[in-house]
């Protein structure tokens, strides 16, 4: 079969970067247009927009190039998805929840075929929504563009076990890709991964998923949103399900989050948190039916690509820096050392049960002695273990852009 035919238009340079830094190309990202064939031309012909794309697929099937493949264009709403990938818009004529013509999809499949045999690296088959807080590529039928083009079975991402990153990467990432995220989350995250064994990076990726990157798009909305005030970072409902519970600090909702993963993926319970009391809709015995981030679609959500839309943003974490440093080390951190010094004696202060022994798991793996020298202490650790064994129990429920001075900028493309 001949190479498609394409005609090019003009892309000013300030809208698309010359080169990738280095990265090579293994992901192909679908949009869809929200709009016809000249509108989207002369939104990316405008210099003012920053926003491009490669390839642009015209309703009825004829091809346009807007970036050349060995370039970056800005069409994903995330630099590093940018620098990694190639961007195919698909024409819509404004129409966007309405089914497409014939026409476009062979186009598209066709086209797909071809960045494929030229970039043999690429493994990655998504659309714009798997690594962006948007609906784009809306009712285009993505599955039918890919259905030729089967994605390699990919490795799968386990969802319990011991964390791969490090707290410093935790750190990092939230430092450089997610400016609203709340201080201290990084280390309630890293507190809840190792008192449930889940691991920190998917905590992150979830997060960042369902909270539209701590920013809390529909907030307050109605009774299913939530808000930054509930400390509920992945939706988790009440036990009727007739809202989104809300937790009394960010710890326990990063616990919460923790228990309710590890009642999708692993078969048994683990520490005291792993109940009830933390996550309100804990299932026992578990589900055990998601081992890996892969299966959680159609499971935690209906979405079907819900899981894999996370991994994107769980391999950006840990490739941060930080991955070759010990976390919660005191020999190499010390202000971590002081930090849980700090928030244990808070905690003790407060008489906040189910705090300390999240917390004091962190200081016991530190064989950090600030809780023993504590007055309160003993007592604290005494109600602790009445509540281990049942005998009581606290009701804690219902209380993509270029890095700066980068030569490169980036807009969401659509």
């Amino acid at each position: 079969m001949s190479p498609l035919a394409y005609t090019d238009f003009i892309v000013p340079e300030g809208n698309y970067y010359c080169g990738r830094d280095g990265h090579e190309i293994d992901t192909i990202i679908v949009h869809t247009t929200v709009g016809t064939r000249d509108a989207s031309i002369a939104r990316f012909s405008n210099p003012a927009n920053e926003v491009s794309a490669h390839w642009l697929v015209d309703f009825e099937g004829p091809l346009w190039r807007g970036v050349e493949e060995q370039f970056t264009a800005f069409h994903a709403g995330d630099w590093t998805e940018n620098q990694r990938s190639i961007g195919i818009e698909n024409v819509d004529n404004g129409f966007y929840d309405e089914p497409r013509p014939d026409a476009l999809y062979a186009t598209a499949r066709e086209l797909v075929a071809e960045i494929r045999a030229r970039h043999p690296g690429i493994t990655r088959l998504l659309a714009h929504r798997d690594v962006h807080a948007t609906r784009c590529p809306d009712a285009l039928d993505v599955a039918r563009i890919y259905a030729t083009s089967p994605t390699p079975t990919p490795v799968s991402t386990r969802i319990a076990g011991p964390s791969q990153a490090t707290l410093a990467q935790l750190r990092s990432f939230l430092v450089s890709a997610e400016p609203s995220a709340p201080p201290g989350i990084a280390e309630a995250i890293w507190a809840a991964s190792l008192e449930l064994g889940i691991r920190a990076e998917v905590i992150l990726a979830q997060q960042i998923k369902e909270t539209g990157h701590y920013k809390y798009p529909h907030c307050g909305e109605t009774v299913f949103n939530g808000c930054p005030d509930f400390n509920n970072f992945c939706g988790i409902k009440t036990a009727d399900s007739s809202a989104i519970a809300k937790f009394p600090t960010m710890l326990e909702g990063c616990v919460g989050q923790a228990a309710h993963l590890r009642a999708y993926s692993a078969p048994d319970h683990m520490g005291p948190h792993c109940a009830k009391p933390f996550d309100p809709r804990h299932f026992d015995p578990h589900k055990n039916n998601a081992p890996n981030v892969e299966d959680l679609g159609g499971k935690w959500n209906s979405s079907a690509d819900y899981g894999t839309s996370m991994l994107p943003t769980i391999a950006a974490i840990l490739a941060s820096p930080g991955g070759n440093t010990m976390a919660f080390d005191p020999r190499n951190n010390p202000q971590d050392l002081d930090f849980l010094d700090r928030r244990i004696r808070e905690i003790v202060m407060a008489e906040d049960i189910a705090a300390f022994g999240i917390w004091t798991t962190l200081g016991r793996a530190l064989g950090l002695k600030a809780v023993v020298a504590h007055p309160r202490a003993e007592a604290v650790r005494r109600e602790l273990a009445l509540d281990l064994m049942g005998e009581r129990r606290p009701d804690i429920h219902m209380k993509g852009v270029p890095p700066r001075g980068h030569p490169a900028s980036k807009e969401d493309a659509g």
